[in-house]
């Protein structure tokens, strides 16, 4: 017969969404149900439920297969990142298991995802949900090739959500990125430098409201563009108690190099707040500094 319902609420750890009404088809053996087409308009996606839920009187299973489509801004309010997240997306996957043992098995994409200021990257990735935790086994974010930036840049990791206490860990390395899409990535403003990007990050919270920590490491490789300082080195970044610190060793212009370390708050955007910190420069030939300079002004 055909199934109707005004709604469903689904709720994990402390988090809660409810759907709009349901419609479908439902066979009932006297103890299996069998599920056709069963479309649950969700503000996170519509997913369309096909397949059984076994003994459904006295030891309930799911058996069930799922696709359809996401809304990465909605579903990103499940687990906060530390940007803001938006964009389009599909998934399909099966959901198995007893009520309190079950695990939701999905491959998920999106064509052009957003993150901060960075629009149009697709990503492509798989997740594992059980009760305690939601865990995104392996995810790959591609920044696409332009005329101004000729590589074609990859973010690959894990994610970790705990549902209880809400603690997640975040996990990703990079390469080929250009420091103006890793800079729009964390929500902020291109430098005047000019780099291609490679190394590792990890994210840290305890919880949704405790302060994030963050602990990277990378390499710089000259990338040559107009009206910018391509620059050379190595770079490690640490996110704690609110500040941040940089340790950077640079070479720039052919004929200078930079090294020390930075600090600032959290809150602040680096472009416009007051760094503390030694900053040593070595300049075996000043003129190609005053003519990056005077570009400047």
């Amino acid at each position: 017969g055909t199934i109707t319902a005004e709604r469903l609420r689904i709720r994990m750890g402390a988090h809660e969404t409810t759907s709009a009404p349901l419609s479908g088809r439902l066979a009932f053996d006297g103890s299996n149900v069998s599920l056709q087409a069963l479309t649950v308009p969700l503000p996170e996606g519509h997913i369309v439920v096909e397949g059984r839920v076994n003994r459904a009187l006295d030891d309930l299973r799911f058996a069930l297969t799922l696709a359809g489509s996401l809304d990465y801004e909605a579903l990103a309010a499940w687990t906060p990142p530390p940007v803001p997240v938006s964009g389009a997306g599909a998934f399909e996957g099966t959901f198995e298991g007893p009520l309190g043992g079950y695990e939701l098995r999905a491959n998920f994409t999106a064509p052009g995802l957003r993150i901060g200021r960075a629009a149009g990257l697709p990503l492509t990735g798989t997740i594992a949900v059980t009760p305690p935790r939601a865990h995104v086994e392996t995810f790959t974010v591609t920044a696409p090739r332009t005329a101004a930036s000729p590589r074609e840049g990859v973010i690959t990791g894990q994610f970790t959500y705990e549902f209880g206490r809400g603690a997640s860990e975040l996990v990703a390395r990079f390469r080929d990125l250009d420091l103006d899409v890793a800079l729009a990535a964390n929500d902020q403003e291109p430098t005047t430098f000019a780099a291609w990007q490679r190394g590792d990050v990890t994210l840290r919270r305890a919880s949704p409201q405790a302060p994030m920590q963050l602990t990277a490491a990378g390499t710089s490789t000259f990338l040559t563009r107009a009206d910018r300082v391509a620059v050379d080195g190595t770079w490690q970044a640490t996110l704690a108690e609110e500040r941040w610190f940089v340790r950077h060793d640079h070479r720039l212009l052919d004929t200078t190099r930079a090294y020390g370390t930075m600090a600032w708050p959290a809150a602040d955007d680096p472009a416009r707040s007051v760094l503390s910190g030694p900053l040593t420069l070595d300049i075996t030939d000043v003129g190609p500094m005053i003519r990056a300079a005077r570009r400047e002004i």
